[in-house]
């Protein structure tokens, strides 16, 4: 409500609401003293008036009254243009109650939590109860968080789980079929002592006539590879991604030793702390 209210205002009124807003906690702890200074001088009138057990079935039968008549949206819009109008008057009147509440330390700070460190908050995110938020919601925040410190080795796909095919493969239904049954759509296209000569794409294999018009899996490829060190922070993978062009990299070590493959789909599984399960 108040960012749609500082949209509709500027300078001293916007200025204003500001200070308001900042005073909310003790207005807060204002309102609940006059409720019950209210209803206590109620009860009390309405027992001289009466009898105590009467003044206060009075006093509640009045607060029901109130409360009915405060959900007229006549009365709502009124009251809201009074406020506005008076809106000084009551930051002047709160603001010397607002240090003697700081003084006594008797409002928001006290229920504020203070995390010291990345770990304090991770471990708070960790055990928020489910109806803050949902499993889902709270494995993808962590996966966020946590996403600063991990490096293209901790999420890519080793070199020894890979699927590759061979230069010398033969193109047809055959190797279509086994491909598709993958799930994967990019293939490494592997020497035998597994280095990396090029990259097929399942989309080229799955137009029959094309690939009969190449008797092997070498004919087809893409002999340009993208390559990224091991130990490349995962924040920074997109802009590689979108430069390189390409939705498949070619992992390495510190020797330019071929480790391994990472894909767009690897990272959006753990920055929203999606199990490859």
């Amino acid at each position: 409500m108040l960012k749609q209210i500082l949209s509709q205002y500027s300078g001293e009124v916007q200025k204003t609401w500001r200070k308001f807003y900042e005073l909310i906690p003790v207005v807060t702890i204002l309102v609940q003293i006059k409720i019950f200074v209210f209803f206590g001088a109620s009860v009390t009138m309405a027992s001289y008036l009466n009898n105590p057990v009467a003044g206060l079935l009075y006093a509640l039968v009045v607060f029901l009254v109130l409360l009915i008549l405060s959900q007229i949206s006549y009365i709502q819009n009124f009251t809201d243009k009074l406020f506005e109008k008076n809106l000084h008057i009551i930051i002047k009147v709160v603001e010397p109650t607002s240090r003697l509440v700081a003084v006594f330390n008797r409002y928001e700070e006290e229920d504020t939590i203070r995390l010291k460190s990345k770990e304090e908050l991770l471990d708070f995110v960790q055990y928020l109860p489910l109806d803050i938020i949902n499993k889902t919601q709270k494995r993808g925040l962590l996966a966020i968080l946590g996403a600063q410190e991990k490096t293209v080795k901790d999420i890519m796909t080793p070199k020894k789980q890979v699927i590759s095919v061979a230069p010398s493969a033969i193109l047809g239904p055959v190797l279509l079929s086994d491909l598709q049954s993958s799930g994967h759509l990019y293939f490494p296209v592997s020497s035998k002592k597994g280095q990396p000569e090029g990259l097929l794409r399942l989309s080229d294999l799955s137009d029959i006539n094309n690939a009969k018009q190449h008797h092997k899996a070498s004919d087809l490829m893409s002999s340009y590879l993208a390559w990224v060190s091991e130990d490349f922070s995962i924040l920074n993978l997109a802009q590689v991604f979108s430069e390189e062009k390409q939705h498949m990299l070619f992992v390495k070590d510190f020797e330019d030793n071929f480790v391994g493959i990472i894909t767009i789909t690897d990272i959006v599984n753990n920055i929203f702390g999606i199990s490859k399960e």
